[in-house]
């Protein structure tokens, strides 16, 4: 399968490329469906495409989405800067982290710090979140208790599991995952039925290091979901669970999911951590298959082969 001959991109695994692609598509939902596998960085010849789409999409959802593509890269580069400065962790010294336009790559952010504040620093938090109103600075302290506190800091937790703010809730979330994770459990239910994407994809992050199996349970029926966005974020979790243990999951999913980029993503997690037997599964998916979608999976199925080739596991 080639560009000149079908207009697809020359290689399933070079997901830069499926993203140009899919952001140059009629069909709106393949847009969205690019525009979010940018979160993990725009590839460079996507950005003016994205700019456009920014300026003058037909479809307000794909206007939103872009515009949030071109926030979160430009906090990206904020980000970079902060890494290197030596900042002060007090609870006026992190009104920087208000730079960070992106308020998940402020919560990344976060994530990165290696060293503990010194333990008077974080009495400073402990206190002052209790009087703090700005949703920026409670994800801010919660985050640097859940990783430098101790586990009597997860008393916090349930003042703030009750905001309506998102990343308040999921930092609030992390709190517990991280200080005391046996409590975790009783938030856990309601928060994979919140209507919130974001909190929703969190509490199955967390409840994939608890409980795994429960966790493929519900990656199953969430990768059924009438809702494209719904379905590429399960994706995106599945692809870091074994793959030995979600196989059955890719090769239903890959039979029945109609989006390309969704059957790309899975395609590429399924062509790189390739059994032996995988090949023959495969084929009984491309048989089912027509046009569009038969051509990806033949994709797959190749690179497939492929990868098991090379790894000696395949006779040439």
């Amino acid at each position: 399968m080639t560009e000149a001959v079908s207009g697809l991109p020359a290689a399933i695994d070079n997901l830069d490329a499926w993203i140009v692609w899919g952001l140059r598509q009629a069909d709106a939902d393949g847009r969205r469906m690019a525009l979010e596998l940018t979160v993990d960085g725009i590839p460079g010849p996507a950005v003016p495409i994205i700019q456009a789409l920014a300026e003058r999409d037909s479809d307000p959802h794909c206007r939103e989405a872009a515009n949030q593509a071109l926030i979160r890269e430009a906090s990206r580069r904020e980000t970079r800067k902060l890494l290197g400065k030596d900042l002060n962790f007090s609870p006026n010294g992190l009104k920087e982290l208000l730079s960070i336009e992106d308020r998940t790559l402020r919560s990344a952010f976060l994530q990165t710090l290696k060293k503990a504040p010194p333990p008077e620093l974080l009495d400073q938090w402990r206190s002052h979140l209790l009087q703090e109103n700005d949703p920026v600075m409670i994800q801010a302290g919660l985050s640097l208790l859940a990783r430098f506190g101790t586990p009597s800091d997860a008393d916090l937790a349930n003042i703030f599991l009750v905001s309506a703010d998102p990343l308040v809730f999921i930092a609030a979330m992390e709190l517990l995952r991280l200080q005391n994770p046996f409590r975790l459990h009783e938030v856990l239910a309601p928060a994979l039925g919140k209507e919130n994407l974001e909190i929703r994809f969190h509490a199955l992050h967390c409840l994939r290091t608890l409980d795994p199996s429960m966790a493929r349970l519900c990656l199953r029926e969430l990768l059924q979901s009438v809702e494209p966005l719904v379905r590429l974020r399960a994706a995106r979790e599945l692809s870091l669970l074994p793959f030995d243990q979600t196989e059955p999951i890719y090769l239903e999913t890959l039979g029945r999911e109609p989006l390309p980029l969704i059957l790309v993503f899975l395609g590429i997690a399924v062509a790189l951590n390739p059994s032996p037997d995988l090949p023959l599964k495969l084929y009984d998916v491309c048989a089912l298959a027509k046009g569009l979608r038969q051509k990806i999976l033949q994709a797959i199925l190749y690179k497939t082969i492929e990868t098991l080739q090379q790894a000696g596991l395949l006779d040439q």
